[in-house]
């Protein structure tokens, strides 16, 4: 894991039959596990934004036990992938925003 507690991951070059790109965790307690997300969003919640998202487990198995923690760590991939993204030249991000304004929306 790296110094922000988010797990090793990659994104994979297959998307699933929806066209979302799948994520697979590499390690940690989710190691094994393939998830995309579908729908990131942001809200506004008494005048604080709030990320929400939507996610598909395509493999693997997370109890409901294990769904709070899971989200968690989720979401640490995912901010980790948005600033990633944001860190790079303009059109050299790799990420595609299906439904999303601009030149790389799909």
């Amino acid at each position: 894991m790296n110094e922000n507690n988010v797990p090793k991951f990659e994104i994979l070059e297959v998307a699933n039959s929806a066209g979302f790109q799948i994520i697979e965790i590499q390690e940690g307690e989710f190691e094994g596990i393939d998830f995309n997300f579908s729908q990131v969003r942001i809200e506004e919640e008494n005048d604080v934004g709030r990320m929400r998202f939507d996610y598909t487990v395509v493999s693997g198995e997370v109890s409901e036990d294990e769904t709070s923690r899971f989200v968690k760590v989720i979401g640490d991939i995912l901010i980790s992938i948005l600033s990633d993204q944001m860190n790079k030249p303009l059109g050299a991000q790799t990420v595609v925003y299906a439904g999303g304004v601009g030149a790389e929306a799909q």
